[in-house]
């Protein structure tokens, strides 16, 4: 399992970091939808929802 902090926020500036994988959007704990930058390695393997997580600040990936 992978470890990958969101960066930026969508269409903010993520120069020094992996971009990659495009903008997505996760839900903050406030319910809101907020669009995120994701690392390139969030095309080549698939999200798990760990608890106890905020999904819009640390995400965690598997390989397909």
């Amino acid at each position: 399992m992978v470890l990958a902090k969101e960066h930026a926020n969508g269409g903010g500036d993520c120069s020094g970091h992996d971009c990659g994988g495009g903008v997505i959007n996760v839900r903050d704990t406030a319910g809101v939808n907020r669009r995120k930058y994701a690392a390139t390695l969030h095309k080549d393997m698939d999200y798990v929802r760990v608890a106890g997580t905020r999904e819009w600040f640390v995400r965690f990936y598997r390989l397909r």
